[in-house]
């Protein structure tokens, strides 16, 4: 990353990454609240979070499909503005329908930022994609600890929804204009035909990619079992935590996670496979175990839960979002990558469907015991993914060897590249 417009691009990357982790964090703590305090059941709130994940697949996926015809830039300052939008409208809803459409936005435009974030940094360096997703990613994630800490804050100080929610959706609509500062980018690929519903369904990703996805989507399931709406109200109605407390809690969780993600990415590990793995299982055992530290033991059960992100989350992450990018077919990466983190992301469909009747039929920690399982299961399928994911990706000689590689979904096997 010598090269000034290289510097340029990523230091913009940096500050909207870390505007919209602001923003997503206050939204995360506050909504979950917001949920618990109009007095929504468990079983609905695990529904809107389901409807949320679910409503806009063909669209995340067809985006996709268009920044690879259209570029990225126009997209990613796009789905900031209805990001913002949706958050700065969500106080003003109360109505089930109304939170449904509220979330389901809110949610598809930040699925669409990070898919984006992710295409428009492996687009500008291959090489060194690993330790760029985790320094912005890792930026994006401290800032949401500082979210956690501006959330919880406003809501003790003011005492009402609306202040921290304006903070976030302002926050990111800044953002999105920030965006705009970027050249635009030119469009990789000639569009040649429409994209119908057949195409944007069908599973023709290269076989690794297919297998990686396929991991991901049972990880998610647990995530989101364990981090819907439950992550806030866990410690509040297991140790009757305040909203202050909560948001320390929150914004120890984020700085646990960010920090650790930037540090592991300088550390060159040899075997990714192995990495991913163990950090995988280490996250569900984590999450499983702080369930079954009893009350009032609020710190001891928070310290275990956190590290659940440090020594997990922060190893695998950049690991698999390297090989989503790797894996696809160079030529429609932004629909294929697309795909798979949608497909994976249905897990936010199931997971909190799993939370929502936990705490429906009063098992509280149903939630945080069945995801640290389904985690460490989702870590088994890595042991058949070939050789080459342990190597590092490289750019193909010419396009004749690049055209053979997408095809065949080992792009960048050759020579110490990674599959």
């Amino acid at each position: 990353m010598e090269d000034s417009p290289l510097k340029r691009k990523f230091a913009i990357l940096l500050v909207v990454s870390g505007l919209a982790g602001l923003a997503f964090e206050i939204y995360e703590l506050t909504f979950s609240l917001y949920l618990k305090d109009l007095g929504v059941p468990g079983r609905q709130m695990g529904l809107i979070y389901a409807v949320a994940g679910l409503a806009t697949v063909l669209l995340r996926i067809y985006l996709g499909h268009v920044s690879d015809h259209w570029g990225r830039r126009g997209i990613y300052a796009g789905s900031l503005g209805v990001l913002g939008g949706a958050i700065l409208f969500t106080p003003a809803v109360t109505a089930s329908l109304g939170l449904n459409i509220v979330k389901t936005l809110r949610d598809g435009a930040n699925y669409v930022r990070m898919a984006m974030h992710s295409l428009y940094l492996f687009d500008a360096e291959k090489s060194g994609f690993k330790r760029l997703i985790a320094n912005t990613r890792g930026f994006e994630v401290i800032m949401q600890g500082v979210g956690a800490l501006v959330g919880g804050w406003l809501l003790v100080r003011i005492d009402t929804y609306t202040a921290p929610m304006t903070v976030a959706g302002l926050a990111v609509l800044a953002g999105g204009g920030l965006l705009l500062a970027l050249p635009k980018d030119a469009p990789k690929v000639k569009r040649t035909q429409k994209l119908g519903a057949r195409t944007l369904l069908a599973l023709d990703m290269p076989p690794v990619l297919k297998l990686v996805t396929i991991r991901h989507f049972v990880f998610m399931i647990g995530l989101a079992a364990s981090h819907c709406f439950i992550m806030q109200q866990w410690f509040v109605l297991k140790f009757g935590a305040s909203e202050a407390t909560v948001g320390i809690i929150m914004a120890i969780h984020r700085f646990s996670f960010g920090i650790p993600l930037v540090l592991a990415a300088m550390i060159p590990f040899k075997r990714l496979r192995l990495a991913a793995g163990l950090a995988i299982v280490l996250q569900g055992l984590t999450v499983t175990g702080a369930a079954f530290v009893p009350p009032p033991h609020i710190w001891l059960a928070t310290a275990i839960w956190l590290t659940h992100d440090m020594f997990g989350a922060a190893v695998w992450n950049p690991i698999h979002s390297e090989w989503v990018q790797r894996y696809a077919n160079q030529e429609v990466r932004g629909r294929q990558a697309s795909q798979s983190e949608t497909i994976s992301n249905l897990g936010w469909v199931v997971g909190p469907l799993i939370a929502g009747e936990c705490v429906q039929a009063g098992w509280i920690d149903g939630p945080f015991i069945l995801a640290g399982v389904i985690m460490a299961v989702s870590a088994l399928p890595i042991a058949w993914m070939p050789a080459s994911a342990d190597k590092e990706p490289v750019e193909p000689e010419d396009a004749a060897e690049a055209l053979t590689m997408q095809s065949t979904g080992t792009a960048g096997s050759r020579g110490g590249g990674s599959s």
